[in-house]
């Protein structure tokens, strides 16, 4: 499915969540979202390498069942001003502008006669980066190019909440997640009308993937009488060596009535 199609459905969903007439059983909201993610090492995988840093801004929608658990919808964008990427033939650099749409579903569960309560998680990810001003050399010659690439990341985690007070909420979490990502560039050298084609597939056409761990922890407080929550997430991303993709982000609800 699209980013388009996603656009017009969170748009839809934010337009209900005004104030009407809803069943007991069911909440909508909306959520600001913000988040900074970089990985510790550039990512290399078959010889080639690119680097990965971005931060994105977006709204979640969110529809909170009572017995059932939450499901959200989100879109995000995200910008950075210098990325580069090595394609054995090709070495560039530019800046990346990022579209992201996630999805999933929280299941909540109480651990009665305690502060204890657990949720599991499921989530999917995905993002469309393009960068059509990059620049560098392709075998040796100076070049410019587009670039452009997908990243999907589906996680399965479970998450431990201790209700520390009224409005405060520590969290700490594990899981499992497998991740894509494919990336091509497409430009011309300087000189003459020559064109090239690369990308980060090996010699029998797969783009690189796995499945790594993650782990995370998070708070729950009160900021300006909304329920903000501040989190940490460390994922591996191991291909060629051994890597990490670190996370942090915020959430907190809005209210347009």
């Amino acid at each position: 499915m699209s980013l388009k199609i996603f656009q017009i459905s969170l748009i839809g969903l934010l337009m209900v969540s005004t104030p009407v007439a809803m069943a007991d059983t069911s909440k909508l909201g909306v959520e600001f979202i913000g988040n900074y993610s970089q990985t510790s090492d550039p990512i290399q995988t078959n010889g080639k390498s690119f680097t990965f840093k971005t931060g994105s801004i977006g709204l979640r929608g969110t529809m909170d069942y009572d017995e059932y658990g939450k499901v959200f919808l989100q879109y995000g964008v995200a910008y950075s001003p210098s990325e580069s990427a090595n394609f054995i033939d090709a070495k560039l650099s530019g800046s990346i502008s990022v579209q992201s749409i996630s999805y999933g579903y929280i299941y909540p569960y109480d651990i009665a006669s305690t502060p204890w309560s657990v949720d599991f998680k499921l989530d999917r990810t995905t993002s469309k980066h393009t960068g059509d001003n990059f620049s560098g050399t392709y075998n040796s010659h100076a070049a410019t190019a587009s670039v452009s690439a997908t990243s999907e990341f589906t996680r399965a985690g479970v998450a431990f909440n201790y209700q520390l007070s009224d409005n405060v909420v520590l969290t700490v979490g594990a899981g499992s997640y497998r991740w894509d990502i494919e990336a091509e560039a497409k430009g011309n050298l300087d000189i003459g009308t020559t064109t090239f084609t690369t990308d980060l597939k090996d010699a029998n056409g797969a783009s690189p993937s796995g499945t790594d761990g993650f782990y995370f922890v998070e708070s729950i407080f009160p900021l300006l009488d909304r329920e903000t929550k501040l989190g940490f997430r460390r994922s591996g991303l191991n291909t060629d060596i051994n890597n990490t993709l670190n996370e942090i982000y915020v959430e907190i609800p809005m209210d347009f009535y």
